[in-house]
């Protein structure tokens, strides 16, 4: 599906705006509101059946695209054109900007809609939706953008015998205001994400610019008394030869990974010697 939004301040006549590239749809007589969405779909007993079978949301489907056309699962050329045949918006999208937009269901969400046009053909100017199939018709709820918190520095050889902690990972919020965590994910495996669950025990926020550690002795660990580790696990001081990595997952409800994602690959390390940005 694609989404529009009225980002102006007056009311838009959509009538005869159409899409003439990667898919083609020509918008009939309506209306679009300062603030309202609209959406353009492949199939709308398809789209209806998964988004809202009791009818509860109450988006606004404009139409199906035509003329057998729909978006192309690795990307595509989108070209929006007036009903003169000028260009409104013209712009590429690839679903393998982020991993979890390319088959996983998550959706592509322009990071700012007023940016400058050259970054609607750039992995910067977009970012995964929140939760899985995204928010169609209403606004993503997530206020985490790209590179918001992010893994700083682990260490994943923890040789000294009277070291308490073990492995250990630190993360890092780099914007100025405090981020809530609390049912985010930490994992050293791409296929299960949610080992670790941040926050079981209590409400976990980073405060702006600050950081916060999760030990393999306190939180992740084989002994760990965390309630969040559900699946304990620990680091190799191998790295990645024998493939291990950490990544940091987001949740929209604590249960599901969300949209929100960090890895960081590393390589063998020397005992005690962590690895940093």
């Amino acid at each position: 599906y694609l989404e529009l939004k009225n980002i102006g301040a007056q009311a838009m006549d959509l009538a005869g705006i159409q899409f003439t590239e990667g898919v083609h749809f020509t918008f009939g007589a309506m209306t679009l509101e300062p603030g309202e969405y609209v959406l353009v779909v492949k199939d709308i007993d398809a789209f209806n059946a998964r988004y809202d079978p009791t009818g509860a949301i109450g988006y606004s489907i404009a139409g199906a695209f035509i003329d057998d056309t729909s978006l192309g699962n690795g990307g595509d050329d989108l070209i929006l054109k007036d009903p003169l045949g000028f260009t409104i918006h013209d712009f590429q999208y690839s679903d393998g900007w982020f991993p979890h937009t390319d088959g996983d269901g998550f959706s592509l969400i322009v990071r700012d809609a007023t940016q400058d046009v050259d970054l609607w053909d750039a992995k910067d100017g977009w970012r995964a939706s929140w939760a899985s199939h995204g928010n169609p018709g209403q606004a993503d709820p997530s206020t985490v953008g790209p590179g918001d918190v992010v893994l700083n520095e682990l260490l994943a050889h923890s040789a000294d015998p009277l070291d308490p902690d073990g492995d250990w990972v630190e993360l890092k919020n780099t914007t100025g205001s405090a981020i809530d965590i609390t049912g985010w994910f930490l994992s050293d495996d791409p296929d299960n994400l949610l080992k670790y669950k941040i926050g079981t025990a209590a409400p976990a926020s980073i405060d702006g610019g600050g950081f916060v550690v999760f030990t393999e002795t306190a939180n992740f660990g084989d002994t760990a008394a965390d309630p969040g580790r559900l699946v304990p696990f620990a680091f190799s001081e191998f790295g990645d030869v024998v493939g291990d990595a950490l990544y940091l997952t987001s949740s929209p409800d604590g249960i599901h990974a969300g949209g929100y994602r960090e890895d960081e690959f590393f390589g063998p390390s020397l005992g005690d010697v962590s690895f940093g940005r």
